[in-house]
């Protein structure tokens, strides 16, 4: 078994009404300009970065972001992670409403999306 980050899912987050991203091998995102393929790996930020003044979404500012990633408190950005120790755990966060805040969550256990739909 290969140890580390296996899946990326953005659901209701950042234009995409679902996004799927393998992160378990090689993959290459080709698409048009302005399209969604850096903000789809912008938004691993949300799980990896918890300091936001340091997170970076180039010319955007981080609560314009936000807005942009927790529309609604059915956004989600998860991560699923195979880890040595704890076999398969799933990283998330998902918006809080009006607010355009987030929160995060994990548990044990491998992602499936559709509990998330």
């Amino acid at each position: 078994m290969q140890y580390g980050f296996q899946r990326l899912v953005l659901l209701g987050s950042a234009g995409y009404s679902r996004a799927e991203l393998p992160l378990d091998g090689a993959v290459s995102l080709v698409a048009p300009n302005n399209t969604g393929k850096t903000s789809l790996i912008n938004a691993l930020q949300f799980l990896l970065i918890i300091d936001r003044r340091r997170m970076d979404f180039g010319a955007h500012d981080v609560d314009k972001s936000r807005r942009f990633y927790f529309p609604n408190n059915s956004a989600y950005v998860l991560l699923e992670v195979s880890l040595p120790e704890s076999g398969t755990v799933v990283l998330g966060c998902v918006g809080k409403g009006v607010s355009f805040e987030y929160e995060y969550f994990a548990y044990a256990g491998p992602l499936k999306v559709e509990e998330f739909c």
